[in-house]
């Protein structure tokens, strides 16, 4: 029994100890504007880059492609911008 009390005791001693609110830290480094925070907060967004590779099936350009295979003959970024 006396055991069990100075158990009880402890453990009630060790998580008052360890249940105090801790401060946060201080920010270290660099800190991200409003803006960016604001960025980071959005839900969605999409970057769309076309290049003469995308039309020669290649994942990687080097500069080399014929400028004249890009020709979009009816592009319409509002049915682009729908898709998406």
């Amino acid at each position: 029994m006396k055991c069990e009390f100075l158990i009880i005791t402890f453990l009630s001693a060790f998580n008052f100890a360890f249940s105090q609110a801790v401060p946060p830290p201080e920010p270290y480094g660099p800190l991200p504007s409003e803006r960016q925070l604001a960025w980071q907060e959005t839900g969605f967004y999409a970057i769309i880059h076309f290049t003469p590779t995308t039309f020669e099936n290649k994942e990687w350009g080097y500069g080399d492609a014929d400028p004249a295979i890009f020709t979009p003959s009816s592009f319409n970024a509002g049915q682009v911008v729908a898709a998406a």
